[in-house]
């Protein structure tokens, strides 16, 4: 077997897509709240959703930073999941909104 040397370009486009996987543990925190009697999975929610946006942000300033494009297949489908999902879960539990 060779051995795979690891990718740093992996590890960027695993970062930018991220809340993608944060928006999925969302939507089954959000779906479970509507079957059992939870206040706080909705809010549980919303805060492993709004924790996705955190890998985005900081990756964004990195990319500032060093004067780096994002990955383009990556970037924008993290930004874009992300904003989307927002919009739909806001649109459909908004009363579980924690703030």
């Amino acid at each position: 077997m060779e051995d795979k040397k690891k990718n740093p370009n992996e590890l960027r486009d695993s970062l930018w897509a991220s809340p993608v996987l944060f928006s999925t543990v969302a939507s089954f925190l959000f779906v479970s709240s509507k079957f059992k009697d939870g206040q706080n999975l909705g809010e549980l929610a919303w805060f492993v959703y709004l924790a996705g946006w955190v890998s985005l942000i900081l990756m964004a300033l990195w990319s500032l930073v060093t004067r780096k494009k994002p990955p383009i297949p990556a970037a924008p489908i993290g930004f874009g999941f992300a904003v989307f999902f927002g919009l739909l879960e806001l649109l459909f539990n908004h009363e579980h909104w924690p703030f």
